[in-house]
């Protein structure tokens, strides 16, 4: 039924849709993960193999028989600024950007993948789309989806704890490691868009996206 649902694409229905379902039926919510991962990896990077992104040694069998060896898919980045191509990877952009848990991981039907080499091989490439909506909602979803989502649970820690608690967070988990230097890296693109773009829209949408949580960078 969930692969039916599919039949026509991405779209603000279908996502209202499969919400409701995951809220009804919370066994499903992984399988729409992945359905949804396949449909938004097929309009940004031209390819329904997210899963080969976000974890690249999984496209090789950790036993070669016969010299056979699965081949990475090559990402393709979808430069038309055509009005609907645009409104498609603007909303395949925003539906990135709403996955994820607050370890920065999503879980489909086979297995949990990291998400920020797919943040950095395929959304923080949009950043250089030729429409400028594109570039603040890449530019929105890299934000959302490089720092893990603050989750605190006593509503009496203060504000200051909560931020002084999470700096250190990220400090012990990313710094110096490979988490580290991917969103070291595209945060490095951030700035450059917020610098140089073109649109003073976009440019105040990363100033503004990239908040005390992005301090310790």
């Amino acid at each position: 039924l969930i692969n039916d649902m599919f039949g026509s694409g991405l779209s603000e229905d279908l996502i209202h849709c499969l919400h409701a379902v995951a809220v009804y039926a919370p066994s499903q919510q992984s399988i729409i993960e992945d359905r949804l991962l396949q449909e938004v990896s097929l309009c940004l990077a031209g390819t329904p193999s997210a899963n080969s992104i976000c974890d690249p040694l999984s496209a090789y069998n950790e036993e070669i028989e016969d010299d056979f060896v699965v081949e990475v898919p090559r990402i393709q980045i979808n430069m038309s600024d055509k009005k609907e191509t645009v409104k498609r990877i603007v909303l395949s952009l925003r539906t990135l950007g709403s996955f994820g848990d607050s370890s920065g991981t999503v879980t489909t039907s086979n297995r949990v993948l990291p998400l920020l080499p797919f943040v950095r091989d395929v959304a923080a490439r949009y950043l250089a789309h030729p429409s400028s909506e594109v570039r603040r909602e890449a530019a929105l979803t890299c934000c959302s989806l490089l720092v893990a989502r603050e989750v605190d649970t006593n509503p009496s820690t203060s504000m200051v704890t909560r931020k002084t608690s999470s700096h250190r967070t990220i400090l012990v988990q990313l710094l110096g490691s490979e988490s580290g230097r991917v969103t070291e890296d595209v945060i490095g693109r951030l700035l450059q868009v917020a610098v140089s773009d073109p649109s003073p829209v976009v440019r105040l949408c990363v100033v503004r996206a990239l908040d005390y949580r992005f301090d310790p960078f």
